[in-house]
């Protein structure tokens, strides 16, 4: 998955970031055991692709194998193995 592909501009959360002193982002999906890339995104109103400043940078991982309806791996070693397997 790329984050990228599915980065939409909310301006809601840009400007409620923008107020904490945020002026940029890495965003990713949080699905899943390997869950790709993440994007980094400039915090402002304008379209998506202006808003890109890479679109891919850096692999995302997780224990939690998120929505997936597969049984497997039913337990955080069995994880650790197919992280494993697929690295």
């Amino acid at each position: 998955m790329n984050g990228y592909d599915l980065f939409n501009t909310d301006t809601k959360k840009a400007e409620s970031l923008r107020e904490q002193g945020f002026g940029a982002v890495v965003s990713h999906q949080k699905d899943g055991i390997a869950r790709g890339t993440g994007v980094a995104v400039v915090l402002s109103d304008r379209k998506e692709n202006l808003n890109i400043l890479k679109d891919r940078t850096a692999a995302f991982y997780s224990f939690s194998k998120g929505t997936s309806t597969q049984s497997y791996p039913t337990s955080m070693m069995g994880s650790v193995a197919l992280l494993r397997q697929t690295l």
